[in-house]
């Protein structure tokens, strides 16, 4: 895919002001600034934005001589339980109240 400047500018914005990776994909799905879905590929439908999408786009802009900061994935104190977790709950409650934004 393609990214515009603003794209890219509102994803290093969002990196650099975030504190992981986590938070930079619910900031990004919040915001007008960035698509909230990555287009189809052959083996998928279009899907909302991860944590690992996040973080190749990060590698891709530091390959071209951005120098963006280190951001771990995920806090423990995001997964509520002290310990780190393979679900990111902050990006599922983003998603569940994107599902039914009636439950505000």
């Amino acid at each position: 895919m393609a990214y515009t400047h603003k794209q890219t500018a509102a994803f290093v914005t969002t990196w650099q002001t975030s504190s992981t990776v986590a938070e930079v994909v619910c900031r990004l799905l919040e915001s007008g600034d960035h698509p909230s879905t990555l287009p189809a590929s052959s083996w998928n439908d279009k899907r909302l934005l991860s944590t690992q999408w996040a973080k190749q786009r990060a590698n891709a802009i530091e390959r071209q001589g951005v120098s963006l900061k280190y951001l771990p994935p995920v806090t423990s104190r995001a997964t509520g339980r002290g310990t780190r977790s393979n679900v990111d709950y902050t990006l599922l409650a983003v998603l569940a109240r994107d599902l039914c934004p009636d439950n505000d």
